[in-house]
């Protein structure tokens, strides 16, 4: 999984709130966005992973909503899918983290 800015998240509480747009590259890679860098991601960003900025801040907020009823030790986290065609043709759902996936070690 990528991240934006990646290296210079090192070191942030790992409670940071964050969505995954799922298989948004062209090696199939999901990318994780963190609340911090909703302003900071621009319009050329936005366009390589085929949202538009409303659509992002949507389904962040739908993935905030429905994480409320889960806590860490559920180890779940929200990804955002492409539905359709269109840019704003996403959906939000709640998945669980692999096996062999450890937070502590994310980031």
């Amino acid at each position: 999984m990528r991240a934006f800015g990646e290296s210079e998240l090192r070191g942030k509480p790992n409670m940071e709130r964050t969505i995954t747009l799922g298989g948004v590259f062209d090696d199939g890679a999901d990318l994780e966005i963190r609340e911090s860098e909703l302003p900071t991601i621009t319009d050329e960003e936005l366009q390589r992973c085929g949202i538009l900025r409303e659509t992002l801040h949507r389904c962040f907020a739908e993935g905030v909503e429905l994480m409320k009823d889960y806590t860490e030790r559920d180890r779940v986290r929200p990804i955002a899918e492409h539905t359709g065609d269109g840019p704003d043709d996403w959906g939000v759902v709640i998945v669980g983290y692999p096996p062999d996936y450890r937070p502590a070690d994310a980031g």
